[in-house]
């Protein structure tokens, strides 16, 4: 798209004759724009017009509108500028180089709108980024305008699914720095995470999965929510194929040829997750037979040992015997752990990080109105926050949202306490 045509779509009613009244700049020159003929030469010469005639569009929630005009009219390296001396808020070019190992002529040109940063400088502006801003989202802004970007815009809350990138990871380190170690021994123990729906089992999961590196052998994910993993074979297959095993010929592909690769190939030691335990228990494919054959392998006496993880609502062997599954697979989990409400800490180290994210401090008394509804459960804290910022991006009576806010987490995270 044309500087012209951009300019028509972001700014209607464009009107050179009124805008040269108010702005005393002649109007040849507003009509050279809007006719394609011309592009802007000064910044803030272009930019008068704009706060003039379309001010919502110099508000910092624009930006991304904003600089692409600028781009098309050749000018976006001002809107980088202007971030970068906001930032820097009076700080010497000559330190705030050495601090982010950039050459001081580098930067000077950045601030002096001459150039903007290079693909090549990527490392070195995020570097610069961290520095000067500790707002995510103000952080992922001023890259955006400088061309750049982050892998993505993080939330502050998750409130509808696990949480797999760790700056959004609170609390539970204890456990997972437990896991971790306990695994790196031999033979690894079988381990067992239990609590109520909402209360991160998942989401500390995510987290294992996400420092593999440091466990010395292959890890396999079984999430019995997804339909295929309460496929016998299926899952065999799964298990085979993650672990660089043959798969059996169509003549002999059965249950128990799997079973034999798989006891009588392994070669290093495995990990095996099974993620939502309560629903594989209830697959009709997924028998006693199965549950025996997977207490075979994770009894096999060599260095190439198998562990289990699994999560369910309850401790194994109770939610096993609520579905009548007597194997006893299921008393072989030495290593327990019940999650529970996060601590008095954790609700704090969450809030300073949320805030931070969010560029918005929660005061003492909300954070304690938010601590004390959701009575330290990360699903339901998660939620409230998350209300908390909306009500502020879309004012409305605080009593509103609370309310509402309250009525609606009943029915979106139940109770805890089932």
């Amino acid at each position: 798209m044309s500087f012209a045509d951009s300019l028509k779509n972001h700014v209607p009613a464009f009107n050179p004759v009124n805008l040269a009244e108010k702005t005393g700049i002649q109007e040849m020159i507003l009509k050279g724009w809007l006719d394609g003929k011309s592009l802007p030469e000064d910044y803030a010469v272009f930019a008068t017009v704009m706060k003039i005639w379309r001010p919502a569009l110099w508000r910092s929630e624009n930006l991304k509108e904003r600089n692409q005009l600028l781009r098309e009219a050749g000018l976006e390296c001002y809107v980088f500028c202007d971030l970068l001396n906001k930032y820097r808020n009076g700080q010497s070019i000559a330190s705030l180089a050495k601090a982010c190992g950039l050459e001081r002529q580098t930067l000077q040109r950045w601030c002096a709108a001459e150039q903007l940063p290079s693909q090549g400088k990527h490392d070195t502006l995020i570097r610069l980024a961290n520095k000067l801003i500790t707002s995510a989202r103000k952080r992922h802004e001023f890259l955006w305008a400088a061309g750049h970007q982050e892998d993505t815009l993080l939330n502050a809350c998750v409130v509808d699914k696990p949480i797999v990138h760790a700056a959004q990871f609170f609390g539970r380190k204890d456990e997972l720095n437990l896991i971790i170690e306990q695994w790196q021994r031999k033979p690894p123990p079988n381990i067992a995470i239990s609590g109520p729906k909402g209360c991160g089992k998942t989401s500390l999961l995510n987290q294992i999965l996400a420092r593999r590196d440091e466990l010395p052998g292959k890890i396999i994910l079984i999430d019995f929510s997804l339909p295929q993993m309460c496929s016998r074979e299926y899952l065999l297959r799964h298990i085979l194929e993650k672990l660089n095993l043959s798969i059996p010929s169509i003549d002999n592909c059965n249950f128990f040829s799997y079973i034999k690769i798989l006891y009588d190939k392994l070669s290093c030691p495995a990990f095996i997750f099974m993620d939502n335990l309560d629903i594989g228990l209830q697959a009709p494919a997924l028998d006693i037979t199965f549950w025996d054959s997977m207490r075979a392998l994770g009894q096999r006496q060599d260095n190439f040992g198998i562990g289990f993880l699994v999560t369910a609502r309850s401790l194994p062997e109770y939610a096993a015997r609520e579905q009548g599954m007597a194997s006893p697979f299921f008393n072989t989990f030495g290593q327990t752990l019940r999650l529970g409400p996060w601590s008095d800490e954790d609700v704090d180290t969450y809030f300073e990080a949320v805030s931070s994210m969010e560029d918005c401090k929660i005061s003492n008394d909300m954070r304690e109105w938010l601590g004390g509804h959701s009575e330290g459960w990360p699903n339901r804290l998660q939620f409230l926050t998350n209300a908390f910022f909306r009500s502020l991006r879309y004012p409305r009576q605080s009593e509103i949202w609370q309310v509402e806010s309250l009525e609606y987490m009943q029915r979106f995270c139940g109770d805890n306490l089932t």
